[in-house]
Parts: C-alpha cells; sequence; structure tokens
C-alpha cells in the first residue's frame, strides 16, 4: 500500500482526471441512459445519477468528479485497455500512458514504450508482455516496466 500512496504522490491526478474526463465524454455520447450505470460500473466509476440529473455526459462527469484520487489510476488504466472513441485519437492515450507511467520504476524512452504499445499480439507474449487479467488477448502494454 505504500508503494500505491508514493506513486500517486508523483502521478499529476489533475492532468490525469482532466485526459480521463475528456475520453469519458466522448465515451458518454455514445453510451444511452440505460447503458451508463454499467459501463461506470465496468470502468470502476461510482454509479452516476439517475437517468433524469442531466444529459449523459453531464451524469458521467458527476460519477467521475465523485471518484476518489486513489481510483483514478485504475479507471484510466481499464479506459487504456477498452476501446476509445475515435474523437480522442492517439494523442490521448499517449497522454494518458504518460501520466501513468509518471514515476513508475526507472525512466522509460517514450519511443520504446510506444514500440511495446505497437507490438502485434503474438510479438507481445513472445517479448513477455501479459495479458490483462480477464482478457487473454488483450495486453497491458506498460507491464513489463513497472516497478508494480
Amino acid at each position: 500500500m505504500i508503494g500505491v500512496a508514493n506513486r500517486l504522490r508523483t502521478m499529476d491526478l489533475v492532468r490525469l482526471r482532466q485526459l480521463v474526463g475528456d475520453v469519458l465524454d466522448g465515451l458518454a455520447s455514445m453510451w444511452t441512459h440505460r447503458e451508463i450505470g454499467q459501463e461506470c460500473e465496468r470502468l470502476g466509476l461510482p454509479s452516476p445519477p439517475p437517468a433524469g440529473d442531466g444529459s449523459t455526459r453531464e451524469r458521467v462527469s458527476r460519477s467521475l468528479a465523485v471518484l476518489a484520487d486513489a481510483d483514478l489510476p485504475m479507471v484510466a488504466e481499464r479506459i487504456m485497455a477498452g476501446t476509445m472513441p475515435l474523437s480522442a485519437g492517439p494523442a490521448a492515450r499517449h497522454a494518458i500512458d504518460d501520466v501513468l507511467w509518471a514515476g513508475r520504476g526507472p525512466e522509460i524512452p517514450r519511443r520504446t514504450r510506444r514500440e511495446i504499445i505497437n507490438l502485434t499480439p503474438h510479438k507481445r507474449r513472445r517479448a513477455g508482455v501479459p495479458a490483462l487479467p480477464g482478457h487473454p488477448t488483450r495486453q497491458r502494454p506498460w507491464c513489463p516496466l513497472s516497478a508494480d
């Protein structure tokens, strides 16, 4: 638990919350009011307000606003592991990745991290990059180099 606390201290949580919020805005525009509860739960977000309390974006924003700082990196990792909206683009993915990497073990050059991200699933397995728990085909590119 001490390692998690130290990692949170070195992580720019304000920036991460902003980046996650931008991606969630794009995702919320694709969800219906009925789907928001399930999607928030899947991502690890608190339950959103009831359907009559604003638009889908407002409900997801309120859910993110009450999320504890300690849970923010987990939500960001789940977003990175899933499907991001096309409007977010690779710049958002890279920015979230950079914030998640900050303070984790030795400094790894961005180019190296990008090369790992771009490996095919077969090459990732051969390189020893472990799969996400419960998702044997999805790979978490920052895992083999993290201090966790």
